[in-house]
């Protein structure tokens, strides 16, 4: 089974299509034990506006389950935080938002590809938008997807916060 955790409400974001606003964040189920889970996605809001919530709660899954935990964010102006985070987790899963969010992901990912890192790492391009990206992105799994415009959440996970 799959749990998508929401770690914070924090985003630095007026999405007029994000997800969030069709749910009752306050009124999610809390999730404390984590050992029934296969795979553990990390959301918010924005998680890396809080890194060290990150870390701490990958540290406390680590502490009784075998989850494979992945960050999903658009915030990759910190690098030095991603690195950080990286450390703990299996990989993570970026959604640039917009051209700034892709000039921020595009040096993070020179950053990495000259790293020996060995992580799931997956880009989300949302077919809304014609980004162009510089640089190479051998590393990454690209996956072209339509944004969803009511919410979703896929029938094989739950979604629930700490």
């Amino acid at each position: 089974m799959k749990l998508r955790l929401l770690i914070t409400e924090k985003c630095n974001r007026k999405c007029m299509w994000c997800q969030n606003q069709h749910w009752d964040l306050a009124a999610l189920a809390r999730e404390i034990h984590f050992g029934e889970y296969s795979e553990i996605m990390l959301t918010g809001g924005e998680p890396m506006l809080v890194p060290e919530v990150v870390i701490s709660t990958a540290k406390k899954i680590r502490s009784g389950s075998q989850a494979k935990i992945y960050l999903y964010t658009a915030k990759t102006d910190n690098w030095q935080a991603i690195l950080s985070v990286l450390l703990f987790i299996d990989g993570m899963s970026v959604t640039p938002h917009n051209q700034t969010d892709i000039a921020h992901f595009e040096k993070l990912n020179k950053i990495l590809y000259g790293s020996q890192i060995n992580k799931s790492l997956k880009l989300n391009l949302f077919t809304d938008y014609e980004f162009v990206i510089e640089g190479n992105l051998d590393m990454w799994r690209v996956k072209r997807k339509v944004w969803f415009k009511t919410k979703h959440i896929p029938k094989n996970e739950i979604f629930k916060r700490i």
